[in-house]
């Protein structure tokens, strides 16, 4: 049996996680909110999105802190929200209705994109967002 949403993110949430790990939701026939991929790195993302569907992605980032004596690195949570360019206009409006439900899901979310393209995910991204992320310190070292 498959694990259940909110078991996957548990696991990709979890400040232990190593950086970079991913979970792709969307809704099933019965819309309720299923896991379609989970997996590692920008490039698998990349390859899982399907472009004939609305989804939302849990991505973890770390961000490390490196200074003489010590390293810091704290775990934060972007969501993508995705929109693939082949998907009906009609259907588009899931990608709205489905929010709520996925912020249930998806707890300490730090930043959020709406995305319809591919090139939109990627470190250099995340890292124009880095102030959101941390508040404005821009020393630290994106890993993912």
């Amino acid at each position: 049996m498959a694990e259940s949403p909110s078991d996957v993110f548990t696991k990709i949430s979890n400040k232990e996680a190593s950086a970079g790990q991913w979970m792709i939701v969307s809704f099933d026939a019965k819309k309720k909110l299923a896991v379609d991929a989970t997996g590692e790195g920008f490039e698998s993302l990349n390859k899982a999105l399907d472009d004939a569907k609305c989804a939302w992605v849990c991505f973890n980032v770390h961000g490390v802190d490196v200074r003489e004596n010590v390293q810091s690195v704290r775990t934060k949570l972007v969501q993508y929200n995705w929109v693939g360019d082949k998907v009906p206009s009609m259907k588009k409006m899931q990608a709205l209705s489905g929010k709520p439900k996925v912020a249930k899901l998806f707890k300490g979310i730090a930043c959020t994109f709406d995305i319809n393209s591919k090139e939109d995910i990627s470190a250099k991204e995340i890292g124009n967002a880095r102030n959101i992320l941390w508040r404005g310190k821009k020393d630290r070292r994106l890993t993912s």
